[in-house]
């Protein structure tokens, strides 16, 4: 199925559409600005039987690896409360909730919101103005780039001008879920003066960090870490290993918008691989946990983001190995194919079909 095109920078800042809903849509498709997705066609029936490493099946979920007669059920769901459904502070619920796939009786219950790291690092909630999904977290309002330092990007922290504004950050909470394995957990801070005046609109990014709790299928915690910048949606691989996050550091009105992807080893918590990209369009960043239901066999870790002059750099984390495509023209989406093929649709229209291993370059990175 094909999504029509969405915005990825709509659905972060409208503030007003479900954490379910999200999920929904980006079950069959991974939308960027940067006008990339990967999908997958409906006339296509037959399982991808890839040529090289994404020839192999993936090991069978043992979680889902239960007798045919017995009902199955999802071992985590990411719910969303109603829209007029809010807490003491104005703010809409998000919800997970951790199952037993045999029966589906209810192991544990997260409160995303609730559990926000930030909330313990002396920040203050209030309460929103109207019903919200996005809030805001303060700590007196009159803190300097010093005073902030722990929560403000490293690399960038010298140009933050000194009378920057700081009045208090926007917070999100953003959840990415790798099959019924884990959940990625990212939570937001970002400081952008549009955002002050309680409009309820802004565009971004600004100033940030994000926290990334990951939860295996029992919702025990099994990684936490604090990162530079601001990044939608950080997610695992499917054999729990990695951790995957693209990260804006820049401000949405610097010359020269940085980003950083990065993947991290959270057994270890080493960093594993890390490039920088410049010059990169705004919003131009994002990626997700993917996998096709027609074919088995493509569950992976796609990261993107396009640059000013239009070219579009892909990472791909796909079974355990993590590949690189940079084009030169902006890529709009493109889906897995069958014997090992992709089709990629650019832009312009003009799209091809192309042998996996000849599109994807292969990185080396330390385990």
């Amino acid at each position: 199925m094909m999504l029509p095109f969405l915005k990825l920078k709509t659905i972060k800042y409208l503030n007003r559409i479900p954490v379910l809903i999200l999920l929904m849509l980006i079950s069959e498709a991974i939308v960027l600005e940067g006008c990339i997705r990967i999908t997958e066609p409906d006339n296509k029936t037959d399982k991808r039987e890839s040529k090289n490493d994404l020839a192999s099946k993936n090991s069978l979920d043992t979680q889902m690896s239960i007798n045919s007669n017995v009902p199955k059920f999802e071992s985590i769901l990411v719910l969303s409360s109603n829209s007029n459904s809010v807490d003491e502070y104005n703010v809409r619920q998000q919800i997970v909730e951790f199952r037993n796939p045999v029966g589906g009786n209810l192991i544990k219950t997260i409160d995303l919101v609730n559990e926000n790291p930030f909330h313990k690092k002396g920040f203050v909630r209030r309460k929103e103005p109207f019903p919200c999904s996005d809030y805001f977290l303060m700590k007196k309002g009159n803190e300097s780039k010093y005073d902030l330092k722990e929560f403000l990007p490293k690399s960038v922290f010298s140009q933050i001008p000194s009378n920057f504004p700081f009045d208090r950050a926007i917070a999100t909470v953003f959840v990415s879920k790798t099959l019924q394995k884990y959940v990625t957990v990212s939570y937001e801070l970002e400081w952008l003066p549009d955002a002050y005046s309680d409009e309820g609109e802004w565009d971004g990014p600004g100033y940030g960090v994000h926290w990334v709790t990951v939860y295996d299928s029992l919702g025990e915690k099994v990684y936490s870490k604090q990162f530079d910048g601001t990044s939608v949606r950080p997610s695992i691989s499917d054999d729990g290993k990695y951790l995957f996050t693209m990260a804006c550091l820049s401000p949405e009105w610097d010359k020269n918008i940085k980003y950083r992807f990065t993947m991290v080893n959270i057994k270890t918590n080493k960093i594993v691989f890390e490039e920088w990209i410049e010059n990169c369009k705004k919003n131009g960043g994002s990626g997700d946990f993917y996998t096709s239901e027609k074919y088995a066999d493509t569950s992976c870790n796609p990261y993107y983001v396009s640059t000013k002059n239009d070219t579009s750099i892909i990472y791909l984390y796909c079974k355990g190995r993590l590949y690189f495509h940079e084009d030169s023209e902006n890529i709009h989406q493109w889906y897995f194919s069958e014997n090992g093929q992709i089709k990629v649709i650019y832009d312009s229209g003009q799209s091809k079909v192309v042998d996996f291993d000849k599109f994807f370059d292969s990185l080396k990175f330390e385990e």
